[in-house]
């Protein structure tokens, strides 16, 4: 790598450095594809909903999305190269992430309008159309839960905090058991900001400029957990298909996975070896994370 790339949590942005965040990422959803049809979000928002069931609930979550993530990163600089993607620490704001100023007209927005079948009107992202499954406005939709319901509100039920999500990562030592709890706690985001009136809910989440910034800090969580637990990592790299590697044992149900697998990417790249996302600082990835965490 000529340049490691240090991605930091998106409040720590100075002014200059958020508002060309938002500026690159707004001209991804502008911007057309050769088809002159699809923008360079809606192609996230296609993959997302083809690869969909093969990249969920299965050990290749983690490398999948952070290959997609690469992918954001090296659209952004053909925008601005000064731009390193962010990521959002929503467990900061676990208690009333609905007040956290990265759900503000600075940052993301927030809310979005019932009025309006929960169009996002708010923040730099506000009014901006996207094709996947069918043309619409983003949407995003606060929920609570009550009596095991979950129902459009002004405020969200509280996220996991600092103190569980650090447990996720220094507890388990196998992959399997890290990457099938953290998963099932990455879930909280995309129910509580859009379930089935939200575009974070299903399948087509990366409509929504929060999952490019929940899925960074998705991404922080294993690299914190690599770094916590190097022997398993190291074993991931070395001998992939001994124990404390890359696999899918202790998932339920169990799931095969081998550091040799292949990604796909619905066809629209070359399938990418599972092996290649393990280490962030070596090609093709080339980044870190801020060092406060």
């Amino acid at each position: 790598c000529e340049r490691i790339r240090v991605r930091k949590e998106i409040r720590d942005l100075n002014d200059q450095e958020r508002r060309a965040w938002i500026n690159a990422i707004k001209t991804l959803y502008l911007a057309k594809l050769p088809d002159g049809y699809n923008s360079f979000i809606d192609w996230f928002a296609y993959v997302h909903i083809q690869e969909y069931g093969n990249v969920h609930s299965d050990p290749k979550f983690l490398p999948w999305h952070r290959y997609f993530l690469y992918i954001l990163q090296e659209l952004v600089n053909r925008v601005d190269d000064s731009v390193t993607i962010p990521y959002w620490d929503w467990a900061r704001d676990s208690q009333a992430v609905q007040d956290s100023p990265v759900l503000s007209d600075s940052y993301i927005g927030g809310n979005g309008d019932g009025g309006r079948g929960w169009d996002l009107t708010s923040g730099p992202f506000g009014n901006l159309n996207v094709n996947w499954p069918s043309p619409h406005t983003i949407k995003r939709c606060y929920h609570r839960t009550d009596g095991g319901r979950r129902f459009p509100a002004s405020t969200l039920d509280p996220f996991p905090d600092t103190i569980r999500m650090n447990a996720v990562v220094n507890q388990y030592t196998d992959y399997s058991d890290f990457a099938w709890n953290l998963e099932l706690y990455h879930g909280f985001l995309h129910v509580l900001l859009g379930d089935f009136e939200g575009d974070l809910g299903p399948p087509q989440s990366p409509n929504d400029p929060a999952f490019f910034l929940h899925h960074s800090n998705i991404d922080r969580y294993w690299w914190q957990w690599q770094r916590r637990h190097p022997d398993s990592a190291q074993w991931q790299t070395r001998h992939p298909d001994q124990a404390h590697s890359y696999e899918g044992q202790n998932y339920d149900p169990p799931k095969s996975g081998n550091a040799n697998d292949r990604m796909s990417f619905a066809g629209t790249l070359d399938e990418i070896a599972v092996n290649t996302m393990f280490d962030t600082e070596a090609y093709p990835l080339c980044y870190t994370y801020a060092s406060n965490n």
